[in-house]
């Protein structure tokens, strides 16, 4: 066990160093295991951005038959530019106040039965005795680099190397139909239990979603734009406590937007050949 466990904080050493040097516009060699994951992604025929606490360990399974790590976009764009260009990507958002809560739970209990909460970050994520033990964390990191995976902004993974949104497709984790209509388009999979519930949800506080929302702010315009519920404009989230930190830039799309993109089917330039 302890050995596993040092082996899930190297992986996450690692792919901090690809996301770092990404930063930096820079891409690294691949090791066997990446070069694999893009194989399989090329026979997938779509790639998938594998936003944590999203329902993405389902997806990744049902698609690939494998789970693919927390990338962000802009690794893809520098690692694989030529397959970006040639798949259809796509992403799951969900409501950034139930993601917290659903991240909480997982910190506090140290990760769930087929995963671990990173052991960089593990001993001070099961110290959480509440929610603000969490928040405050969240709003003195200087770098996003200083937060684990599941705490990390979703948008920060849909962003391409320009700043902008560059994912084809964004889906609201609660419309499964649409999700599932876009992978049918594509010949892909059945999902199965995507929007299982979390029994170990906490409760909020007013105060705590206030200050979830203001740290969250330009994940609530992302998933409301996808919702399809109308955005709420930065300045509409205040700048009391929990503001939005400054390596937060704003969002800015490029392409459809991402309202559009969840209603969509799979894009017409970009096939998809089945499972791996």
């Amino acid at each position: 066990m302890k050995r596993a466990i040092l082996r899930l904080a190297k992986v996450h050493l690692v792919g901090d160093l690809y996301e770092r040097a990404c930063d930096r516009g820079v891409s690294l060699p691949l090791d066997a295991k990446r070069r694999e994951r893009l194989a399989c992604i090329a026979r997938a025929g779509a790639l998938f951005i594998h936003i944590p606490k999203n329902a993405g360990m389902s997806i990744s399974a049902a698609l690939y038959d494998q789970q693919i790590k927390h990338a962000s976009i802009r690794y893809y764009q520098l690692a694989a530019p030529d397959l970006v260009r040639r798949v259809v990507s796509f992403a799951v958002v969900r409501d950034p106040v139930a993601r917290f809560a659903s991240s909480l739970s997982y910190a506090q209990a140290g990760g769930g039965k087929d995963n671990a909460v990173s052991e960089p970050f593990r001993d001070r994520y099961r110290s959480f005795r509440t929610a603000d033990d969490a928040l405050d964390h969240l709003e003195t990191a200087t770098s996003l680099y200083q937060l684990d995976h599941i705490f990390r902004p979703q948008s920060w993974y849909l962003r391409g190397i320009d700043g902008a949104l560059a994912v084809d497709r964004i889906f609201a984790m609660s419309d499964t139909d649409a999700l599932q209509a876009f992978l049918d388009a594509g010949g892909g999979p059945k999902l199965r239990h995507l929007n299982a519930s979390d029994p170990r949800r906490p409760s909020l506080s007013a105060k705590q979603i206030d200050r979830i929302e203001r740290f969250y702010a330009k994940d609530r315009v992302l998933f409301d734009s996808v919702a399809g519920r109308g955005s709420r404009s930065d300045a509409q989230t205040g700048s009391s406590h929990g503001a939005t930190p400054p390596w937060q830039p704003p969002l800015t799309h490029s392409g459809a937007s991402a309202g559009a993109a969840a209603q969509e089917p799979a894009g017409q330039n970009k096939e998809r050949s089945g499972r791996c």
